[in-house]
């Protein structure tokens, strides 16, 4: 629930040499991903002509590294192009995520009723994210 939050940034790189390791890296990163095409549900989105596809073969975006950590046990490949290193935070809506939650899970009865929309805004929270 609580994932390290990107906050300032600490390098933008414009040339990747071949040492370069994604396991390191926090950001954001243009790439080129090659996706295989014997997925049955490929996992990246792109955006195509005004609409969100999950393409396989090959394309260039902007992703951000966790999910690119998460899609390679899948097969994906990627060519590093341009990016942007944040430094990571813990701690930027801790104590928000923490005071919803103990109201959404401490109310019973009708108090619970009174407190589902403070579950909302972590939901809300959530998906802007």
């Amino acid at each position: 629930m609580m994932n390290p939050m990107p906050v300032n940034i600490k390098t933008k790189h414009f040339n990747f040499d071949s040492d370069f390791s994604l396991d390191s890296f926090f950001g954001f990163l243009e790439v080129e991903v090659t996706a295989p095409n014997d997925l049955i549900i490929p996992m990246l989105p792109l955006e195509y002509q005004g609409k969100t596809i999950f393409p396989t073969g090959t394309w260039t975006g902007t992703y951000f590294s966790e999910e690119l950590k998460a899609v390679i046990k899948y097969g994906y490949s990627f060519k590093f192009i341009s990016g942007i290193e944040y430094k990571k935070t813990y701690k930027l809506f801790d104590s928000y995520i923490q005071h919803f939650y103990k109201i959404k899970t401490e109310s019973i009865g009708s108090k619970r009723f009174v407190a589902r929309p403070f579950g909302t805004h972590l939901n809300q929270l959530y998906g802007r994210l």
